[in-house]
């Protein structure tokens, strides 16, 4: 009941934060929606307000016991027609990487062959994150984004956790990962409007690096 009186909190909190930052910020989208189209990505969302996109690391320390119950808290919530939730989610085990979106009526729909996606990814690997956020903000395009990763064992300005026990991958250091959402932002035109840092990751030596690819760091 703890952990999830806490992820209740959380998440009034992200969804607070979210509303009055949406008040503040605009972009049109339908050059994003082109550009998906452009790139082969043939299952294209309509538009919404928000693109939330998980990321969590279940190799990581203690994370894979909570992955579950915050999967069943996010299909209690479902998408909308203004909010879409994608998740990409990897276990100790091998095979178990999947790859999610939560429809309105909160069922995980299954999208690893829709986008060609494995059983079993790297979550450590820069081209992992890469693929992932470009692919999710091209098919799921919206006037905002919000970028969670979910992790444990953050070093601070060292590394940023993106833990993968299977390829003994810890992960990226800060300016690869700022590399990444470079490369990212540059391919959808639109910056990461919020990011939800891993654990120890709150640090202004992050912040500096990432600055000019996300708006808000949380």
């Amino acid at each position: 009941m703890d952990e999830l009186h806490r992820f209740k909190k959380e998440l009034f909190v992200f969804f607070v934060g979210l509303t009055v930052i949406m008040s503040s910020l605009t972009v049109s989208i339908a050059s994003r929606v082109d550009a998906a189209s452009q790139d082969g990505i043939n299952h294209v969302h309509a538009a919404a307000g928000w693109t939330v996109m998980y990321y969590m690391c279940g190799d990581s320390s203690g994370m894979e016991e909570h992955i579950d119950p915050l999967l069943n808290n996010l299909s209690r919530i479902g998408s909308t027609k203004d909010l879409n939730i994608v998740v990409l989610v990897d276990k100790k085990e091998t095979g178990d990487s999947r790859l999610y979106y939560i429809d309105e009526t909160g069922e995980k729909v299954r999208l690893n062959d829709v986008f060609g996606w494995p059983d079993e990814v790297d979550t450590s690997s820069s081209l992992t994150l890469e693929l992932y956020c470009k692919q999710m903000m091209k098919a799921y395009p919206a006037e905002h984004y919000a970028f969670i990763t979910y992790a444990s064992g953050g070093t601070g300005w060292q590394l940023y956790c993106l833990a993968d026990s299977s390829d003994g991958g810890k992960g990226l250091t800060i300016p690869v990962f700022a590399n990444v959402l470079k490369n990212v932002t540059a391919a959808v035109d639109h910056k990461i409007d919020v990011l939800f840092v891993t654990c120890a990751m709150g640090m202004i030596e992050v912040a500096y690096e990432i600055s000019p690819y996300v708006d808000y760091m949380v």
